[in-house]
């Protein structure tokens, strides 16, 4: 009994993980420009946090690759991944960087790009 009780609540915790958006490969592939950045408790409000964003660029390719740019317009390039809501950048001169999907509709992106803290989100859109 206590078997079937066990099995009944793993299946449970997994259907909730997955009722979120997931990233995919073929869901990031192609050139992405920064929209828009804003922190979702009203704080920090700036107005120099949209400017910010569009200085953002990524380009994402096949081969695991992307180029971009970082949220100060500089020029970077590494390999990227993904697992269930999650993209990970790791940069070639910097560490690895955890972006975790919050929503997905049509050719716009928007990820919280500070997971477990602040939440900062970033919104994509498709070029």
């Amino acid at each position: 009994m206590k078997s079937v009780f066990y099995s009944l609540c793993l299946v449970g915790c997994l259907l909730l993980q997955s009722c979120g958006p997931t990233v995919n490969k073929s869901m990031v592939l192609g050139k992405w420009q920064g929209i828009n950045l804003e922190y979702p408790d009203g704080g920090l409000k700036h107005k120099g946090l949209v400017q910010s964003a569009k200085a953002m660029y990524f380009e994402f390719k096949e081969d695991d690759t992307y180029t971009g740019t970082d949220i100060s317009g500089n020029p970077e390039s590494g390999t990227y991944s993904t697992l269930g809501d999650m993209l990970y950048l790791t940069p070639k001169k910097d560490s690895k960087r955890a972006f975790e999907l919050k929503s997905a509709e049509g050719d716009q992106l928007v990820f919280n790009v500070n997971p477990g803290a602040i939440g900062v989100l970033l919104t994509l859109k498709r070029k």
